[in-house]
């Protein structure tokens, strides 16, 4: 029966990187899927980039720093405003990682954290040609620009303990 999506053969071992619909070596069809994760919170990051602080230019025109941040908080500018940030203890001393971490920070509140999902499929598609959902797993709060592979294998092996 002819299908709507169009099915990727991968080799023996292989894990997809992006989206698509795929077909194992030993027969399994599964879809990857991503999508913004609407739970994802920067509060999540603070270990790792620090504090933030949205600036609400609304409110606060003069962008006062907000409390519990010091004299290391920097306003930070991205797509839709200005936010407050207190970079971590451990990289004030290093600008080349100051530098990488407001990138990576910036590019985290423009684009959000993603979702990835994986869906065991039925082996054949329905009259409609697609295809029948018989297990599904998701992983969210993957930055934006994250490899999805690792998150699809782990996927994969939790579905496949379960089949």
């Amino acid at each position: 029966m002819k299908t709507k999506e169009r099915v990727t053969d991968l080799a023996a071992g292989e894990v997809p990187s992006s989206e698509g619909v795929y077909r194992q070596a030993d027969g399994i069809l599964f879809r990857v899927s991503t999508e913004p994760d609407q739970w994802g919170d920067l509060r999540d990051a603070e270990d790792c980039y620090g504090k933030v602080s949205l600036i609400d230019s609304r409110r606060d025109e003069q962008g006062n720093r907000p409390e519990g941040f010091d004299g290391a908080a920097r306003k930070v500018d991205y797509r839709e405003g200005r936010f407050w940030w207190q970079p971590p203890a451990f990289a004030l001393a290093d600008p080349d990682l100051l530098r990488s971490m407001r990138g990576s920070l910036v590019d985290l509140v423009d684009l959000g954290y993603k979702c990835v999902t994986v869906e065991l499929l039925g082996p054949e598609p329905d009259y409609f040609g697609g295809f029948i959902t018989r297990d599904c797993r998701s992983m969210g709060g993957l930055e934006p620009f994250d490899e999805i592979g690792p998150a699809v294998q782990e996927l994969m092996g939790d579905i496949e303990e379960l089949a």
